[in-house]
């Protein structure tokens, strides 16, 4: 089986690839030539050492095992690439300066097997005089990486890599641990992707008995049972194994941390808070982009006051996204540097091309949320100080999670259509502030997710099998059909949205008068939903136009499922004024209502309309059922006779 390396170069290999550079210098061997330096002599007859470049980029590097990657395209339509660093199936990236440490080390390590300590001194001044050789440009006529793929998740599986072997994880379940001699030959992994740690398998015994009774398959080969006795056995067997497993449960610290951020003012974990958590915890833990599922993960406190604008925080958000650092490659950001109006150029500086999530952490109301438009559905273009930019083409790019106290953006299409929204109670900031008890008091003085936190190899089972189910999920499910959050959360979003003064007021209006129309069923004249609304709030913003005024209407409507002209998607509608509907624009107060060029609106002419329709939320969750279905009891009777 491949070893795993913490450290690809490390110095043991670099001594076994000086040895190589040795031996293949020898009339002897059949490898081309890689010493890049030579002995020559300067103008005045003075033995010097010269280097060579071109057997440097083309024969020594590709040979110690640097490559270019191809990440994708710049944002300038360039082929984006990367130095990596190869050996065996793992890759790791470089840059110039790793690169230049690496060189002089099998130098050094050269010199010392053929005992010649000053050649490795004369190549190094060689190489000090030709400075560009190690530049990002210089590096990109290094060979390419062409003959290997990055092994990555696929649209029905997400893969684990761990120290002892690695897993596949799709809706069904999770594969047996495999060796990575099973690896696919054309693929390779990143070397940060590999999980320090063994990987010890803890057997789902209640999915294998289903298993084994519904579709008969062996919990341990993975085989169909054809003979009956050995059926029978297997079945008492793992009854047994699973009543022992309801006496004697298992710690479950990270489930149970997962289960308290979706605990209801009741005391009582809401299945559909639950299943979100889950959901979007499965979305970022898995590595393939469904072009129809491309959304950033937002996590907010369900019980932001709106009336304070205001939250505490302090409620796991952050520490959940933190605990996935074991499963998966996080960048983190600070949120509060994201803020609108506020441009820099290497704000995504921290990202690499290895990162599989990036991390926008405690976010504040003032983030700019159409920073992530183009990221979160398209490629993920990253630019570094004296660095050439790259870009990870959009079906590699890394997911995006926010953490936030405050509901971000608006509730215009382009951010409903991106967001998934996960809202975490309180438990744990109440726990702190009414007990004192921190997160660490609540789960037996351990940490959560912490390698120094006092976690033992069944913590880290449950906790790697709570993830891989959290995926499995999400593979299963998806996202939900409809966006459903918290009233809570949609004011806030909304009000957020309007900034401006008396937002709060103004949503309350925008919902009393759609609720109005709604349970009337009236036709209202747009302009006299303008005149309304100015009138009830003369201290609007200025540069508010009418097309605005409409466009929140829209919104709060979607939020509250009370849509303006539903049927033709909130577009408004045109009417003639006739001799019969001519009170009503009159009783609307818009007998001298002029038109843009300063005339009166007069019978004959096309106006615009509106009316409201409400629509009742449908039902996107239920709660299952984990008792022993009927069929599987009338298998196990089967079976026992």
């Amino acid at each position: 089986m491949t070893t795993s390396f913490k450290t690809l170069w490390n110095d043991d290999y670099l001594k076994s690839f000086a040895r190589r550079v040795l031996q293949s210098a020898t009339s002897t061997s059949a490898e081309d030539n890689l010493q890049f330096w030579y002995d020559t002599e300067d103008k005045q007859g003075n033995e010097i050492v010269e280097v060579n470049p071109h057997i440097l980029i083309n024969d020594f590097f590709p040979a110690m095992g640097v490559r270019n990657l191809v990440l994708g395209k710049s944002a300038k339509g360039l082929e984006s690439i990367m130095p990596v660093f190869v050996r065996g199936n793992r890759v790791e990236e470089i840059n110039g300066d790793i690169l230049k440490s690496i060189t002089y080390k099998v130098l050094d390590f050269w010199g010392a097997l053929c005992g010649d300590t000053k050649t490795p001194a004369f190549v190094r001044t060689a190489l000090g005089f030709k400075k560009t050789l190690f530049d990002s440009n210089n590096l990109r006529s290094i060979r390419d990486l062409d003959d290997k793929t990055i092994m990555t998740d696929t649209p029905a599986s997400a893969f684990r890599f761990f120290k002892n072997g690695w897993l596949e994880i799709t809706k069904d379940g999770v594969s047996n641990l495999r060796s990575y001699d099973e690896l696919p030959t054309d693929t390779i992994i990143w070397n940060d992707a590999v999980i320090e740690r063994d990987y010890l398998f803890v057997e789902d015994v209640t999915a294998s008995l289903h298993n084994l009774l519904v579709n008969r398959i062996h919990p341990h080969t993975g085989e169909y049972v054809n003979d009956k006795k050995e059926l029978t056995a297997l079945t008492k067997e793992y009854k047994e194994k699973e009543k022992e497993q309801r006496d004697t449960p298992r710690d479950t610290h990270f489930r149970d941390f997962v289960f308290n951020l979706a605990m209801n003012e009741e005391g009582e974990v809401c299945p559909k808070v639950l299943e979100r958590i889950k959901i979007g915890v499965g979305y970022l833990c898995h590595r393939y982009h469904f072009a129809d599922r491309r959304r950033w993960i937002e996590i907010v406190d369900r019980d932001f006051d709106v009336s304070r604008k205001s939250a505490n925080g302090g409620n796991g958000k952050s520490l959940l996204i933190n605990s996935l650092k074991h499963v998966m490659r996080v960048t983190t950001l600070d949120g509060k540097e994201f803020r609108k109006g506020k441009s820099d150029t290497f704000a995504f500086a921290g990202v690499k091309p290895s990162t599989e999530i990036v991390f926008f952490d405690d976010a504040d109301e003032k983030f700019d949320i159409q920073r992530l438009y183009s990221r979160t559905t398209g490629d993920f273009h990253v630019r570094e100080m004296r660095q050439n930019p790259f870009s990870i083409e959009a079906k590699r790019a890394p997911k995006l999670v926010i953490t936030s106290n405050y509901p971000l953006g608006n509730n215009d299409a382009s951010t409903l259509r991106r967001q998934f929204v996960i809202e975490v109670s309180s438990f744990y900031k109440d726990a702190r502030e009414q007990y004192g008890h921190t997160p660490c008091d609540i789960h037996g003085g351990k940490m959560i997710a912490d390698e120094g936190g006092g976690w033992n190899d069944t913590d880290w089972s449950e906790y790697y099998r709570f993830v891989w189910e959290c995926i499995s999920t999400y593979l299963s499910k998806g996202f939900p059909a409809s966006e459903d959050t918290s009233e809570n959360f949609k004011r806030s979003q909304l009000i957020a949205g309007f900034n401006c003064d008396n937002a709060e007021e103004l949503l309350d209006f925008y919902l009393d008068f759609l609720n109005a129309i709604a349970d009337s069923g009236e036709e209202v004249y747009v302009p006299a939903f303008y005149n309304k609304v100015r009138s009830a709030f003369p201290t609007l913003p200025k540069e508010w136009n009418d097309e605005r005024l409409y466009r929140h209407l829209k919104e709060v409507g979607a939020a509250f499922k009370i849509y303006p002209n539903k049927a033709s998607n909130g577009a408004q509608r045109q009417c003639r004024l006739t001799q019969d509907n001519w009170q009503a624009w009159v009783d609307a107060g818009l007998e001298h209502h002029t038109k843009p060029t300063g005339e009166k609106f007069v019978i004959g002419d096309r106006v615009r309309t509106f009316s409201a329709l409400r629509l009742s939320s449908p039902k996107s969750f239920f709660t299952p059922n984990f008792a022993m279905k009927e069929e599987e009891e009338t298998l196990l009777q089967e079976v026992a006779n």
